[in-house]
This record gives structure tokens, sequence and C-alpha cells, in this order.
């Protein structure tokens, strides 16, 4: 009975595979190596067999037994195994894939994998390391339920594998070869069914009114199998292990990796017999007759020498979807905790490869299995970013319910499998995509679950639709999330969810043979992804670069965190999916940065990509209440940005100041092809200021009249690229080679002074606008600046360096220790080299300035149209209170968004009055050049930001005064030549800026001081720009304007809600008693 295996021959089969079963022990023996083999009967190749033997014998085992897998590797590389659908809850070790979650079992050594049996069901063991299981490493596992919930009589096992000439690694090598073509043939293959070709498939015999299980598992690598059995009703009562409702089908679609149980009941009749067919297929490979797709038949034998009953070929099979079938348990959708949004497709690299992707991470192994850096990172652990930058991490809470939505806009399905838990299966529908849809697609029906949705591990995401799939985090672990199409899993579709790497710490040891293999192998069993501390992620490969638009899509669960990140002790920040620091967004000119926000916070939220023009989506900038209402508690709002600025920026919260409590991150957008300055490598570091207190607890002193003002300034503490300065990684250098460091100073008040003692600094981009190169000694970076520089290591490893940032506040009184703050960084040439000591400043040293700074691009300044003269300072107000303002107007928001009015009022929107008395609104003509002309004439400086416009920086010079003090005249400078251009400017104390800009892109756009405390004082005004270009041009997505109704307040009317210049329900402004210098 060679190809069929049926529960009568268990036992047998027992013997063959030198399986013996001992008090409830199943002991199971692998020799794996190669063997040479002719499976389809056409060519002879080599394989990877066990015992010298392929196929591989299935394994049975009972439920509460306990199954040991001794595998001894006689390969000539590491091999390790994954038993696809156990839940190894509690042993996540030994879930299998290699450099996930152990290293694998090297050349001549043996391992045995304890597996405790608690999940009946049909499962298969396969190899999980160099895609072994495509060259024949794999088996059927059949886990026994002695309590089964159905009664049938006998239990047959039908397994089907598609079968290459070529080994996997031939196929492999032509795929991610550049040299040849893309997408490259699909070969056609031959099936095999219980592991022979399916050409001679051995009959199945039925005995009439006995009910059989069908146990149907496709351990294939790249095929589909449609099983049909004309003449019969098949029940589903089994999907990946999981009891289902029986339900009556025509067909099943079994995707690689799936598996399905089916009650057939036979006919009482002996009169004929029957085949069953089972047909072998790729949706995206073109039919060609007798090759794709291919359709094999075996014999179902009531009665030998009967008549076969020949079935209608024409007929329509109805084959069932997950969301028709109903889980046996009857547990209901779980309520979801936190929603997370993905997409799947291909993109072509610079390195002139087609890679896969899930949400533009192409899956690259670490240089440490995961669930190591997972073990051994601490508190660290609990950030996606430890991970590396190429393993797609997420990090679960433990025992939030996640729903997980993957959209797949592409034209072929995908059958992604979830390592370490069962999912339910909510819905499909037709996926979001950036490429036009394919007519046949453009109907496709949302198709929803009722009752009690089934759950399984792999699912199958149809082309150009989404799925939305549902699990709690209940298994503390990492779990690899990956295509089963070894071909696309090799070309990077894959990820991992680290869940609960907290609780994780505290109940699992690895065994210590396990971290033997990698100590062999020199691969390090602690740290990052690298082998690193931190978040030095040297000696990983860069990432490659997308070479045509993507969409890159980003999911943020913004919400509390607790976190002590400077050594004051826990305060609550925000962060996004549960860790702090969020980490940093790369894409690249061209593509489509789809940010989805989900409002965890028990106020609203929203989000600005500082430094992005918004060209036409003037409502996607974020102020609240100035171009949207926030996100309301428990709902989210995706931001879509067509990006079209290379450079560095950054993305923060903009409502109820959020970005000072943390939720804030960088934002490098890469130049698509070669940049404009020349550079080997890159290097990012972002600056912050952190505090003991939350921003709510700062304002509220500064705010009330009955604290001294100015109030006590906090002195803070630094953060370097999200850590504590004082443990700041070190970068290394390579002699010769040029770096491009983009430095960001995200903080709420400080500033940073960025120095690199031993090297010249060549300043070529601030604010996201290239400049021409200018050699300086250091910079210094006020809140929300940014600048790029070049560095041209050394070329010889002789000595190591430092380099130095200071944290400070002109207006802080000098404190030992406290202010200013200096953090010193390490620059590593050679390991043990000894470091040159920096020399101290004296005054030939080179500081940036706008002003000696000049535009790549070489614009002039702009003739001047219209000039705008604005005065920033402090008043004294008759309520107590001390308030900043531009003009004496403190800025206070209005009631209905600015935009919002500018978009409703008709011909009044061009009336400033319409935008309230409190907001200081300033209307601009369509493309007139303005020049505004900024004079602080106190103590502090000021950095201002303006959304939707870089500006030209034009002149400095002495302030108008008020108040005569005895400090030096600021002299005039002016730029003499092409002026540079920023977002961010900085006004000296006592002294005036003139910027300049052209209105052409028509919005409401904000100007306000970035140190949040000014913000909140109300340093802060509008600019409406062509509001009647704006009425014919811009329309506000529903769903923002939802937001606003969700929370009462109007979408149309002035600032009050209301027509005309009635602005009843806006508190009235504050007045000032006196002016402070």
């Amino acid at each position: 009975m060679r190809g069929l295996y049926t529960r009568a021959t268990a036992a047998l089969l027992l013997l063959i595979q030198t399986q013996s079963v001992l008090a409830k022990r199943v002991v199971v023996n692998w020799d794996v190596g190669y063997v040479n083999v002719n499976r389809d009967e056409t060519i002879m190749r080599r394989a990877i067999g066990v015992n010298g033997a392929l196929p591989i014998p299935p394994v049975f085992a009972t439920k509460g037994d306990t199954l040991i897998l001794n595998v001894a590797n006689s390969l000539d590389e590491t091999t390790s195994v994954h038993a696809h659908g156990l839940f190894q809850n509690g042993t996540s070790y030994l879930d299998g894939p290699a450099m996930v979650n152990q290293c694998g079992i090297p050349p001549g050594e043996s391992f045995s994998y304890e597996y405790m049996i608690d999940q009946p069901g049909t499962y298969w063991l396969h190899g999980h390391d160099h895609h072994q299981n495509s060259d024949g490493f794999r088996a059927p596992l059949i886990i026994y339920d002695s309590h089964n919930p159905f009664d049938y009589d006998e239990d047959i096992l039908l397994s089907f594998e598609d079968w290459y000439k070529e080994e996997f690694a031939e196929r492999a090598k032509i795929t991610l070869d550049p040299s040849f073509p893309f997408p490259p043939p699909h070969g056609y293959g031959h099936a095999l069914i219980n592991g022979y070709n399916g050409n001679y498939t051995k009959p199945i015999y039925f005995h009439p009114g006995k009910t059989y299980r069908l146990r149907l598992i496709n351990i294939g690598t790249l095929r589909w199998f449609q099983f049909t059995l004309p003449g019969h009703e098949m029940r589903v009562i089994e999907m990946d292990g999981i009891d289902i409702e029986p339900q009556v089908v025509e067909g099943l679609d079994i995707a690689p990796a799936q598996r399905y149980s089916v009650l057939v009941t036979a006919r009482n009749s002996v009169e004929f017999n029957y085949r069953y067919n089972a047909t072998m297929y790729a949706s995206f490979v073109p039919p060609s007759n007798g090759l794709e797709p291919r359709v094999y038949s075996g014999d179902i034998i009531y009665r030998e020498g009967a008549p076969f009953r020949m079935h209608d070929s024409n007929s329509q099979t109805w084959f069932a979807n997950d969301v028709d079938f109903h889980s046996f348990d009857g547990e209901l959708a779980l309520p979801v905790d936190r929603y997370i949004k993905m997409s799947i497709g291909n993109n072509p690299y610079h390195t002139g490869q087609h890679l896969d992707h899930i949400n533009n991470i192409t899956y690259s192994p670490p240089k440490v299995p995961t669930l190591y850096t997972a073990l051994t990172m601490g508190e660290v652990a609990m950030t996606p970013r430890v991970y590396g930058p190429q393993t797609g991490a997420i990090v679960l809470k433990h025992l939030e319910v996640v729903e997980v939505t993957i959209h797949n806009p592409n034209d072929m399905p995908h059958p992604l499998h979830l390592h370490g838990h069962a999912f339910q299966i909510i819905e499909y529908g037709l996926a979001e995509s950036p490429f036009p849809i394919p007519d046949q697609f453009k109907n496709t029906p949302t198709r929803r679950y009722s009752g009690s949705p089934a759950k399984r591990d792999t699912m199958t995401i149809p082309e150009h639709q989404y799925i939305k799939i549902r699990f709690r985090a209940d298994n503390p672990g990492v779990w690899f999330m990956h295509c089963h199409l070894d071909v696309h899993f090799i070309m990077g579709m894959a990820m991992v969810f680290v869940e609960a790497p907290d609780v994780l710490q505290k109940t699992m040891t690895v065994p210590p043979q396990m971290l033997d293999f990698c100590k062999r192998q020199g691969t390090r069993t602690w740290g990052n992804a690298a082998g690193n501390d931190g978040y030095n992620f040297g000696g990983l490969p860069d990432p490659p670069r997308i070479t045509s638009a993507a969409r890159i899509c980003v999911y943020w669960d913004v919400g509390y965190v607790d976190i002590d990140r400077a050594g004051y002790g826990i305060v609550r920040g925000i962060g996004a999916n549960g860790a702090l620091p969020i980490p940093p967004v790369t894409i690249t000119v061209g593509d489509t940065l789809a940010l989805t926000v989900h409002n965890s916070l028990n106020v609203t939220t929203s989000i600005h990509a500082h430094g992005l023009f918004q060209k036409g989506t003037s409502f996607m900038d974020g102020p609240a209440p100035v171009t949207q209402c926030g996100i309301p508690p428990g709902d989210q709002f995706t931001y879509e940005y067509v990006v079209d600025q290379a450079g560095t920026f950054w993305l923060h919260g903009h409502d109820h100041h959020q970005n000072s409590d943390g939720l804030r991150t960088p934002l490098v957008i890469r130049d698509r092809g070669r940049p404009p300055v020349a550079y080997d490598e890159e290097m990012l570091f972002s600056f912050e200021d952190w505090y003991s207190q939350t921003f709510a607890d700062r304002a509220r002193d500064t705010l009330d009249p009955s604290q001294p003002f100015p109030p006590a300034r906090g002195y803070g503490f630094g953060l370097i690229n999200g850590i504590n300065g004082n443990y700041t990684r070190p970068i290394y250098f390579q002699p010769g080679r040029t770096y491009r460091l983009r430095l960001i100073n995200m903080s709420a008040t400080m500033w940073y002074q960025f120095t690199l003692p031993g090297h010249v600094m060549r300043v070529v981009e601030i604010d996201g606008e290239y400049t021409e190169s200018l050699e300086v000694d250091g910079v210094d970076i006020a809140p929300a600046q940014r600048y790029s520089v070049l560095v041209t290591a050394h070329s010889t490893r002789s000595f190591n360096y430092h380099f130095n940032a200071t944290m400070y506040a002109s207006f802080i009184p000098p404190t030992p220790g406290l202010s200013p703050r200096i953090f010193i960084g390490d620059i590593i040439y050679q390991q043990g080299a000894p470091f040159i000591q920096p020399s101290s400043y004296d005054d030939s040293f080179r500081w940036a300035n706008d002003i000696n700074l000049h535009a790549l691009d070489q614009e002039p300044a702009l003739p001047v149209d219209r000039s705008l003269r604005l005065a920033v300072g402090n008043n004294l107000y008759l309520n107590g209170q001390h308030l900043d303002h531009f003009n004496n107007v403190t800025y206070a928001p209005p009631i209905t968004p600015t935009l919002y009015t500018a978009l409703s009022m008709g011909d009044m929107a061009l009336d400033e009055r319409v935008y309230g008395p409190q907001t200081h609104a300033i209307v601009l003509k369509h493309n007139e050049a303005i020049e505004l002309v900024i004079h602080s004439p106190n103590t502090l400086p000021h950095p201002l930001h303006l959304h939707g416009h870089t500006f030209q920086i034009t002149e400095y010079g002495p302030a108008d005064l008020l108040v005569p003090n005895s400090r030096t005249v600021a002299p005039v400078v002016k730029n003499t030549g092409v002026p540079a251009r920023r977002d961010t400017m900085v006004i000296p104390p006592f002294q005036y800026i003139k910027v300049r800009f052209r209105a052409d892109n028509p919005g409401v756009w904000l100007l306000h001081c970035h140190m949040d405390i000014h913000f909140v004082l109300g340093m802060a005004m509008t600019f409406v720009e062509a509001p009647d270009v704006l009425q014919k041009t811009q329309t506000v997505p529903s769903e923002m304007l939802d937001f606003c109704t969700k929370q009462g307040i109007s979408t149309t009317g002035n600032a009050a809600g209301n027509q005309g210049l009635n602005f009843s329900g806006l508190p009235p402004a504050p007045i000032f008693v006196s002016i402070d210098p």
C-alpha cells in the first residue's frame, strides 16, 4: 500500500521510522542527510531526507504524550526543525526557525526537540534553516485525541507536495540574481501524494456506510492543491489543528502549509467506484496544457472490478472560504486592544534585485537570534528597534488582543503562517493599493465572519485583497510570521512578533546546548540584532534601498508609557506601540508614507510631519485645532504623505503638546537615485531633553499666577538616539570613508552644540534643504532644527576620538553638572587604540551660522511683494499671568479649526477678522513674495517654526527695543550670496531676523515658537494662504470632519463656529497691564 497512510498502518510505520512508544514518551530518531532520489520518476537529484530515505514517514502521537525528536545533522550546513502548528507555550526556544528562536544545529551535532503534546490535530514537521523544507525535509505530524468530539471509523492521511528538478538553492539563485529577468520563469514541477509521484497514487478503500476522516496536508513550497471527491459529501471538521463546526463543502483549496480534516461517509452501495481529484496549480503561473495546472486522480475503491462513476467536468465546484467556517468551541470574536496594519509586496532595490517585504521592510536575519535578544536586553527588549532594522519586529504586550489587517495589493496570493498562535479569521475585502486596481478585482466584496470565527495558523491573502485576523498575545516568546511560498520567504516576506519580552525574561531559560550551538558558530547569544549593546547595529549589512515608488505603511498605537529614560525615576511618557523611543521612519522620495495613528490616550492626538510642505493637503499638517480636530480617544486615522522632499525631518505630536512627553521620532527621506552630495554611509543622531515631570505639570506651574515668574527652570536630562546621553553608543569609522551625520534636535526646550574634535565637518543640509558645503567645527542646533554634515574619516587607525553633544539653554544660569550638560561619545577606528583628547574652543572655532550658508540650487533672494513686521515677547496680564505673544496678541486656539473656517466662509475668508481675535491670522495672496521682519526685544532666544514652507534667511540685526539695555548692539549681518533656506529660525536675544518665502502653497500654516513652554504661553500665529484658491482645490476627508462632529465642534463658520463676525462662545482675550523687556 505504498503512498497511503491509515490509522491501521500506524503501528508498522512506528517501526519503520525507528519510533518507539514507552510510558507516553514517543521517541523519533532522525539522521538528517542528503539522499539521491527520483521522486517524480523524471530525474535523479540530491535531496534531504531522514535515515537515508525519502519520503520521511509520518509521525504519530496522542494528546498528552511527550514527543522526543532526536535530530542528528549529517548535512554540510546547519539545520533545525519546526513543528508546524504547535504553539510551544513556554518553549519558544524549541520553535525551530534558525536565527529567530535558535542557532541551527551544526554539522555533526545532534539535538533533541522535546515537545509536550497538548494539541490534537493535523500538523507537520519540517526543516527551518537554509529552506531545507523545499528539498524534502518535511513529514506529516498527526496528533490523535483520545476524546475525539467527532465520530468516524477510520483515519486516512493524504499529503500533497510539489517537487522540482532543481535544488532549492539553484532556484533561489536565479530569483535573487539581478542579472536574470524578473519575475523568473516558474518551473512547472510535479505533484507528490503521500510522498510519491501523483500519477501513481495508491487507491483508497471505502466500505459501505463507514465514515472516514481524511487528513489533507499541503507540505509543498509553491503550489496550491484543490481537492474534490465527486459523488460524496465532505464535511470539514478541522483547519490547521483547530476543530470547527462541521461544514459541507464541494471542494477545498489548500495553500502551502495548510491542513484540513474532512469527514466522508461511504455510500451504501458497492455498484460503482469513484475518484478523488487533486489539482496542483498556482494562480500566478500562466496555464500551459498538461503542465499548469496538473490534475491528479486517485481511486476510491468500493469493489474491485466495479465500473467508475464519472462526474460532470463542466459543473461548478463550490470552494468554501475561511469566513464560512465557525469555531467548534463557540469562542466569539475577541475584543480588540490594539490594531496593526500591514502591507505586503515586492519592490525593486538599488542592488538590482526584486525583493519582497512586509511594510516595506525586507526581512534579513539578525546576527543574534531574536529570542536571545528578547531574553538578554532587559527593559530595552520592549523597544522594537533593538531587534534591528530588517526584522520588522513588533513588540506585543502580554495578553493584549491584536487585530492585524494585512493588505495584498499584488497579482498573486500569499499564504502567511504565524508561529506560536492560531488566529481568528475576521474579514476579507478589497486591498488598499498604491497601484491601479485591475478591473476584475474592483468589485471584490467584503466578507466577514458570522457567529464564532474559525481559527487557523496559516492564512491565504488573495491577490488584491486584505485579511483581518485576531489573536491574544498569551504566549510569551518570539514568533515568526512569513510567507510559506519558500521563494517569497527567501526574498524577505517575513517579520517577527516579540511577545511579552518582560514576561519572557522571568519565565524562560534556553537550554545550554542551544547556546553552545551559537558559540561554536561564532554567534553571540546576547545583545541586540547585531550582538551589540543598545542601538549600536555596527556589523549589520545596510538595508537595501527601494528604487521605485512604494507605499510605506507605518502603524502607531499612541499610548502612555511609564518609563525611566534618564535615571530620574519613572515618568509617564507618550509612545507608540507601547514603546519609547519611537523607531525612526525611513522612506524615499516619491514614496507614499501611510502613517496610521490609533489613539489609546485619554485625550485627542494628532501628528505633524515637521518640515513636509503638505502641498495640496494642508488638512494633513496636523496641528489641532489649526488644520484638524484631534483624533478622539479610541479612534484612528491614516495620514497620507506623498513624499517629494529629500532630507532630514521628524514626526511629532501636535495636540496637547504631546511632543514634549515623547511622541516624536526622526523621519529620514532619502533621495531616489544618487544624492547631490557624495558619501559612503550615513548615521542618525537625534537629541532630546527629558524631565522629571510631564509637560502638563510643567505647564501648570508656568501658567499659575500664584507661582513666581519666570518659573524655576528644570534642568532636564539629555537623550541621544532615544537613550540616556551618558550611555551614548560608539560610532565606528573606517579609514578614508565619508559619513553623512544627520543631526536632529527633537527637544522641547534645550539647544545642543555638536562637535567632532579632530575632524572637519561640512554642512550640506539644513532642515531638509541642501546647501553648498561649508566647513565648520561645530553646529548649534535649536529645538526642531536639523543638520546634515559630512565627515571624512582619517586615513589611519592609530587613534580613536570623541564627539561632544552639549545640551544647554542660554537663559538658564550655569550650574556645574546640571547646566550645561556635556555628553561624550566614542568614535572608534580600532578597538584598543588610544583616544585623542579634544582641545578647548578658541576664537578660531567655526560655528555654523545660517547667514553664511548658501542654497545649493542657487535660488537668489526673492524680490519682496509685501513686508510684515512682527515682534515677540512676554506681557503681564490682568489675570496675573505672564503670557507670550506676537504683536501683543497671545495665541488661543479657535473653536472651529482655522483651515475649516478658510474653506467654509466664502469671500469672507479673505477677511482676517473672521479667524478670531486670538489666532493673529494674516491672510496672504497667492504667489506673493513675503518678507517677515521679526524682532525679539527680550533676553531669550526663540526657535520659530513655519509650517508649510521653508524660508530664505537674509538678514540679522539689532531689535527695536522697548526698554533700553546695556548690551552691545548687534551688528547688521546680511547674506551676500544666495540665501540658505530652512523651516525653523532662531531669533537671538535683542535681535531681529529677516526671512522671505513665496505664498505658493494654499493652506493654513502655523508659525510658533518651538520651545513648547513658550508655545503654551501663546507665542504662535497663523498664515491663511490664498483661501480663495484653497476653496477650489482642497476637500477635507470626511473622516476628519467626523472627528470634529464627535467632539461637538462645528466644521464650518468663523473661529467660534458662527457666521460673519459673531464670536460669541469664544473666551475673552486677556488684557495686558505691562510689557516685559
